[in-house]
C-alpha cells in the first residue's frame, strides 16, 4: 500500500474532538515525561499514567490511548528514546508516521521555544521521510492508496517546509532506485531516469 503524507502547519491550540488523533512526544531515560507543546495541552501531564500504558519513552515506542476526559481523541505517545536531540525527533515522527496506519487525520504537538534548534525541521522531515514505501515491484492488482493529512502545530515556516520538501523526495527517488531489482535498473535505465 503506498501511503501519501500532506503536511500542513497552524499555530492554532490543537482542538481534540471525537475522530481526532494526536501526536505527543515522550522523552525516555529515567522517567518517560510527556514534551511540553504550546498547541497542546494534555490537562494535566500527571494524569496519564505513562508506566501503566507501558510507555517507557524508548525510541520507536508508540502507545495509542484515548485521552483523559476525551474519550473520542486517539492520543498517540511516540517514545524519542534517551535523547533529546532534532535526530530523535526526526527518527521518531517517521516511525510514528509508519506505524500509524489506519488513521486520516493526525494533529502533531510539536515542542516549545525551549527545545533545541532544528527540531521542528527535523519532526517535518521526519513526518515526509517516514510515509515512504516502495510499492513499485508488487504484483498488486490495484495498489490501495492511503492519504495522511498531518497538522504540524508549530508557527509556519515557508523554508523549512519547501527544503523538507525536497529532501524527502530526493530520498525517496533515491530508495526507489536502490529498491528496484536488477533486470529494472541497470546502467542505461539508471542514466534514463536521472
Amino acid at each position: 500500500m503506498s501511503r501519501t503524507v500532506q503536511l500542513s502547519r497552524s499555530s492554532d491550540q490543537i482542538l481534540a474532538s471525537d475522530g481526532t488523533a494526536v501526536l505527543a512526544f515522550v522523552r525516555g531515560a529515567d522517567s518517560p515525561e510527556i514534551v511540553t507543546s504550546p498547541a497542546f495541552n494534555t490537562q494535566d501531564p500527571g494524569s496519564l499514567p505513562l508506566a501503566a500504558l507501558g510507555m517507557s519513552g524508548a525510541a520507536d515506542q508508540l502507545v495509542r490511548t484515548t485521552l483523559p476526559g476525551s474519550p473520542g481523541v486517539v492520543l498517540c505517545l511516540i517514545g524519542l528514546g534517551p535523547r533529546d536531540d532534532a535526530d530523535s525527533y526526526r527518527a521518531a515522527a517517521g516511525s510514528a508516521i509508519r506505524q500509524l496506519s489506519g488513521i486520516a487525520e493526525l494533529a502533531v504537538a510539536a515542542p516549545g521555544d525551549d527545545a533545541e534548534p532544528g527540531v521542528v525541521a527535523a519532526i517535518t522531515e521526519g513526518l515526509l521521510l517516514g510515509g515512504y514505501r516502495y510499492d513499485a515491484s508488487r504484483n498488486l492488482s490495484a495498489p490501495e492508496s492511503e492519504t495522511v493529512a498531518v497538522v504540524l502545530h508549530s508557527p509556519a515556516d515557508d523554508e523549512v517546509d519547501r527544503r523538507s520538501a525536497i529532501v524527502a523526495t530526493a530520498v525517496a527517488r533515491t530508495k526507489d532506485l536502490v529498491n528496484m531489482p536488477a533486470n529494472e535498473i541497470y546502467p542505461e535505465s539508471f542514466v534514463a531516469r536521472v
